[in-house]
């Protein structure tokens, strides 16, 4: 098992009597941290991702830091645009360095077709490191 999944598997399994549970919208920092992963990956911000992302990591579909990273500056470099994001339906949970969030997103984009939407629901696994958090996993599903 990869550090990442046992992580998460201990704040899963001590169940939110031992876990810090906002029971709705989770620290700033953490939702700081959040945004700027998904911002950065939009905007093509390749230095901020290598910032946010850890060089061990397991994304979506076995992706690793440098296939997002690649998959950001594609987006960007075929006219993609970030306009705005909102997570609404949040909820997490923490125990010492590592936190699990979870919301429904919206990203608005703009591609040289036009505007266009992503909608769904998100889980991230959040680790701080030095002081700040990184953002060793995810997993999207997207509304039909």
């Amino acid at each position: 098992m990869t550090r990442m999944f046992v992580l998460a598997l201990v704040v899963l399994t001590t169940g939110p009597l031992a876990a810090q549970s906002g029971g709705g919208r989770p620290p700033a920092d953490l939702i700081a941290a959040r945004e700027a992963v998904w911002r950065a990956y939009f905007e093509g911000d390749s230095a901020r991702l290598v910032e946010l992302l850890p060089e061990r990591m397991n994304g979506m579909d076995g992706q690793h830091r440098a296939d997002i990273i690649r998959d950001a500056r594609a987006f960007v470099a075929g006219g993609g645009r970030f306009v705005a994001i909102t997570f609404v339906d949040q909820d997490y949970y923490a125990q010492g360095d590592v936190a699990i969030t979870w919301a429904r997103y919206r990203v608005q984009l703009r591609n040289p077709d036009g505007p266009f939407e992503m909608n769904g629901v998100a889980i991230e696994l959040f680790e701080r490191q030095g002081g700040r958090w990184l953002n060793p996993s995810w997993h999207l599903h997207g509304d039909r």
